[in-house]
């Protein structure tokens, strides 16, 4: 995988689709922005690393008039 490069998934669900982009690993063993359940859970296995994505924004074109 190239150093650097921003990649470009979708993720699909309830009709709809979003772009996301930017993955970046994120070692947080205290399991921030995660509920006290979860955070426990995620303790018990191991878990010390995440994945966070941003979310791809595209300007929508102005239709062309075309007549």
């Amino acid at each position: 995988m190239g150093g650097g490069q921003s990649r470009l998934a979708e993720a699909r669900g309830r009709r709809r689709c979003d772009s996301l982009t930017s993955p970046q690993v994120v070692h947080d063993p205290m399991c921030h922005g995660t509920r006290p359940v979860e955070q426990q859970i995620l303790r018990l296995l191991g878990v010390v690393d995440f994945l966070t994505l941003a979310e791809k924004h595209y300007v929508a074109e102005e239709p062309s008039s075309r007549g």
